[in-house]
């Protein structure tokens, strides 16, 4: 999820910021977590702001991570790692169903994104 959306919305950011989100995946590190799709989500999502704390925060980050997690979590049937990998059983074979929820994480991503107006070249607080 994260590099997807480093390499769409911010491709200056490189691998680096790639890397710190590698421990989150499979429920950060399959301890029976939020699946990483939805952190690295999250994650993605900041890519949006300048780095700006308190009040000079853009104030769309907030409720639109919130958005992607409950669209998300809505259209899967949660967001805990090991529960969704119990609902998928043999049909994610060879990690097949987990790509498809990448990608349709993806797709969710954008559709807030979108919505919410965000650019990284149009944060507000800039």
């Amino acid at each position: 999820m994260l590099k997807a959306a480093v390499d769409v919305y911010a491709p200056e950011q490189g691998d680096q910021v790639v890397r710190f989100a590698s421990a989150l995946c499979g429920g950060m590190g399959n301890n029976k977590a939020t699946c990483g799709v939805f952190t690295g989500g999250a994650l993605a999502l900041s890519l949006f702001t300048d780095g700006a704390v308190g009040k000079q925060r853009d104030t769309r980050i907030k409720p639109a991570s919130a958005d992607f997690q409950e669209r998300l979590a809505a259209e899967v049937g949660g967001h805990v790692c090991e529960e969704l990998l119990s609902n998928m059983g043999m049909l994610n074979w060879n990690k097949r169903m987990c790509r498809l929820l990448t990608r349709h994480g993806a797709e969710v991503l954008a559709e807030v994104i979108d919505q919410y107006h965000l650019s990284p070249d149009k944060n507000p607080s800039k």
